[in-house]
């Protein structure tokens, strides 16, 4: 690959941009399907409508530049494909399922967060308004779907995963740790017990003593 002018790098990177856009389209329906909460689901499903919109505008990006839309493979996004792919084998419970799959769509949207800014910026450099004008609605749309699963994450994914796991802990444990307590206790007093009485036969001991002498004295 040979770069000559910004545009150059303008137009390579749009057709990286293209083939992930176009990788997504095939891997959100999939994620849709594993996902457990229909909120995410949902949100899963919704994306892909968007996505398709944004194929649409980057074609329409590369006219402005005269270019035709020719997409080179996005090895970046084929390996957040690959992850996102093992999040959905994923087993357990259903909050933690969709933890995983969150985690794994937010790389996805993080990456497109900054590749869109990048070709926002070439566009603004450039000074080709129009193709800024996609991009940036683009882009918006982008974060606004980072912001959507975030949101669903912690309205209702969040606590619930958090809670998977912790049944059986807290009172029980600390009954526990309570009757162990009780029982040093129990230690401690028997041994007090054992002080005193120890000391009591001491005590007998010096007055059968104290007789003898007094007796050895009357003699």
């Amino acid at each position: 690959m040979r770069l000559e002018s910004m545009q150059d790098v303008f137009v390579e990177q749009l057709r990286d941009v293209l083939s992930a856009e176009k990788q997504l389209t095939k891997a959100l329906p999939k994620m849709a399907k594993a996902a457990r909460s229909p909120r995410l689901k949902a949100a899963f499903d919704s994306h892909l409508r968007e996505t398709e919109e944004h194929i649409d505008r980057l074609e329409r990006v590369f006219g402005t530049v005269g270019k035709k839309p020719v997409s080179k493979h996005c090895a970046g996004m084929e390996g957040l494909v690959k992850e996102g792919e093992e999040a959905m084998e994923a087993e357990g419970e259903d909050a933690l399922v969709d933890s995983v799959l969150i985690a794994a769509a937010q790389r996805v949207e993080h990456y497109e967060i900054s590749a869109y800014g990048s070709l926002a910026e070439y566009a603004r450099v450039l000074g080709l308004e129009e193709a800024n004008g996609l991009l940036e609605e683009t882009l918006a749309e982008e974060k606004a779907a980072d912001a959507k699963l975030t949101e669903v994450n912690e309205s209702e994914i969040e606590e619930s995963a958090l809670a998977v796991g912790m049944e059986g802990t807290g009172p029980g444990t600390s009954g526990t740790s309570r009757s162990g307590s009780s029982r040093s206790g129990s230690s401690g007093s028997g041994s007090s017990g054992s002080g005193s009485s120890g000391g009591g036969r001491s005590r007998g001991t010096t007055g059968k003593s104290s007789r003898s002498r007094e007796e050895r004295s009357g003699l």
